[in-house]
């Protein structure tokens, strides 16, 4: 291999030709004047074929540049129409964003109307549908007018508002309320004759129509009408409010059996009540046949009947399972008649068949479950329940009784005398005025109300009084003023040891006397407190082991004997008893607080306070409660709360010797 040494010129040379092609293969737009004009310079010293090729690119860079100047002006020329059409594509969007807010002004007015005449005509379907539901649905008397027409509708709507019932309220019977109205035919209005054609092809009205003529003796009403037999009825001009009267009840009695029978019962006639259901039965619906047999059924109880009235609720049962009046009404009545223990399994029953406190069923606290609540002694629940009745009757209630004064007798035992005296101050029937709703009744119950309080609060005497006042009232009432007389046997059972403890033990043997063959377990269980009082300790444990067996599911014969065993510091066994107590009625306050001194008397502080804050939230108001509660906590060394509680107790109603106590307890207190 041999090597050639290059000279200066050759190096030259080379590098010329390296830069000419170098600018030739590069872009046009990278051309750089200075360096073509240097190239031009070294070409003339390269050569002819340096020179040749610089000029073919000169050329050619000539002719770009001349075909960029025509595309720059071509550019320029498009650049200046596009400008001007700015103003005019400008003036297009802005005319186009108007047209498009008017459109959008015009689709929501649009929106709006299509959704009004949506409503409308959803209204107007809906009225239409109601009209025409109305119109099947009526059950109308419509009275048209004849000579006592006016005094005849004063009557039947009377008859219609006099039933206090909530019979209306139930899928038992049409829930519509019922029209009763004068139509005169010649006043025409062009809606209302339309009305009135839809209710007379698609409903059920019953026009009646009537007739007043003289006599020979007199003057003769007669009644006609839609599915109504007619039917005259004759007297002397002076008994004409007496014919438009029975008038009245006749046409009542055929188009609404039910209410009617109510009323009937309720005005202290039962046999006439009896001859209606006898007569509608047949003519009615299974549903209203169990209506009618629970009516029946109150009826045959009002007149202390009550293996017949128990047949008739069952009848109903069997007709409609899911009618409550039955139930509610065995739950009472077999109370009364001292099978509690089949009571509270007829309450068990009707909780079942409501589906008491569970989905789309009865709530748990509800007035259905008054009487079942109450043989339980749940009495938060009872009060809250029979106040329900209370408010949703205007004081009066629906079951007989005068509510008023049975809430009241529910808070003297819930140890409350302040709430039962406002009940008792306050209700419809408190003055026991003749003219008033269940009056007497409402005094009869008053005073064991105020008998109950005065025992509870150690004044022995003065609750002896009340009852007396109780048995006085009681004796003195008639079958219209007590329909339901047969309620009050059971509540006489407190007498005994009432009597006994004020002293008066002819009295208390009398009253044992007159009770000895009820069998309600409360006949035992004070009876037996009389023979622990007397010091027949043997005798008191065997009647109160006998109200056990009567009852064994019902907490009161355990209380009594569980109270009677804590007298004889037998602590044990107390508390076996009012824990059997608790258990069957666990809301009732009375089983926690003995319960709650069972345990203090044996030093067992922190376990008794546990027992009385429990009863107090079933008795909040119950002033010996709180003193024992605090004075457990003072024990246990809470002296704080201990004061709490005895200011609670000195606000509220206290026996004498507790009140001195109380007093005594903050006076000791450091300020």
């Amino acid at each position: 291999m041999t090597q050639e040494k290059s000279s200066p010129e050759a190096l030259e040379a080379t590098a010329s030709a390296v830069d000419l092609e170098q600018a030739v293969g590069a872009p046009a737009a990278a051309a750089d004047p200075a360096g073509i004009a240097s190239l031009a310079l070294n070409a003339s010293v390269a050569g002819p074929a340096v020179t040749e090729a610089l000029s073919g690119f000169l050329r050619e860079q000539q002719e770009l540049a001349r075909r960029q100047r025509i595309v720059a002006d071509r550019q320029a020329a498009l650049l200046e129409r596009r400008i001007e059409r700015a103003g005019l594509e400008q003036q297009h969007i802005e005319a186009q964003n108007r047209h498009l807010h008017m459109q959008h002004i015009h689709d929501r007015m649009r929106l709006v109307l299509d959704v009004a005449l949506a409503t409308l005509g959803i209204a107007l379907l809906v009225g239409i549908a109601w009209t025409l539901f109305g119109a099947i649905t009526d059950r109308s008397i419509v009275v048209n007018a004849f000579t006592v027409a006016a005094q005849f509708l004063d009557e039947l709507i009377r008859l219609r508002e006099s039933t206090r019932s909530d019979i209306g309220k139930r899928a038992v019977i049409d829930s519509v309320a019922e029209q009763v109205q004068i139509e005169i035919p010649e006043v025409h209005v062009s809606f209302g004759e339309l009305r009135r054609l839809l209710h007379e092809a698609l409903g059920h009205r019953t026009e009646i129509r009537g007739e007043l003529t003289e006599t020979a003796d007199g003057m003769a009403l007669t009644l006609r009408g839609t599915n109504v037999p007619a039917k005259t009825f004759t007297g002397k001009p002076e008994q004409l409010p007496a014919l438009v009267t029975q008038a009245s009840e006749y046409v009542y009695g055929h188009t609404d059996p039910v209410p009617m029978a109510y009323y009937l019962h309720r005005a202290g006639r039962p046999e006439d009540t009896i001859a209606l259901i006898r007569s509608r039965f047949a003519s009615v619906p299974p549903e209203t046949q169990a209506v009618l047999l629970n009516v029946w059924g109150n009826v045959l109880a009002t007149l202390d009947r009550l293996p017949e009235a128990f047949a008739k609720y069952r009848a109903a049962i069997a007709l409609n399972r899911n009618f409550l009046y039955p139930y509610e009404n065995l739950v009472s009545f077999l109370g009364m008649a001292g099978r509690e223990e089949e009571a509270l399994a007829a309450g068990r029953e009707l909780a079942q068949v409501a589906r008491r406190g569970r989905w789309f069923g009865a709530p748990a606290v509800d007035f259905n479950f008054v009487d079942v609540d109450a043989l339980q002694f749940d009495l938060p629940d009872t009060i809250r329940e029979a106040r329900m009745d209370y408010d949703a009757s205007g004081g009066y209630g629906t079951t007989g009784f005068a509510v008023g004064a049975v809430i009241a007798n529910f808070y003297a035992l819930q140890h409350d005398p302040a709430a039962a005296e406002l009940f008792l101050e306050t209700n419809p029937d408190a003055a026991g005025d003749p003219g008033s709703y269940l009056g007497v009744s409402s005094l009869i119950e008053t005073a064991m109300a105020h008998g109950v309080v005065a025992f509870d609060l150690g004044h022995y005497t003065e609750a002896a009084q009340y009852w007396d006042e109780w048995d006085r009232r009681l004796a003195l009432a008639s079958a219209k003023d007590l329909p339901y007389r047969n309620r009050y046997p059971r509540e006489g059972c407190r007498r005994p040891i009432v009597y006994e403890m004020a002293g008066r033990r002819a009295d208390a043997d009398a009253a044992i006397a007159a009770t000895r063959t009820l069998t309600n377990v409360d006949c035992y269980r004070f009876r037996a407190e009389v023979y622990d009082h007397r010091g027949d300790w043997p005798q008191a444990e065997q009647t109160f082991a006998a109200g056990v067996a009567r009852a064994p599911s019902l907490p009161q014969a355990y209380f009594n004997w569980g109270k009677a065993l804590l007298g004889h510091q037998q602590y044990a066994a107390a508390i076996e008893k009012l824990a059997a107590a608790h258990e069957r009625g666990p809301h009732w306050a009375d089983p926690l607080e003995y319960w709650g001194e069972a345990l203090a008397a044996q030093g067992q502080f922190k376990q008794a306070s546990e027992k009385y804050a429990e009863a107090v939230r079933d008795a909040p108001a119950w002033g010996a409660l709180r003193l024992h509660w605090g004075n457990a906590l003072e024990n246990l060394g809470d002296r704080a709360r201990a004061m709490q509680e005895y200011r609670a107790a000195r606000d509220l109603a206290l026996s004498d010797p507790d009140r001195q106590t109380v007093a005594r307890y903050l006076s000791s207190a450091v300020p």
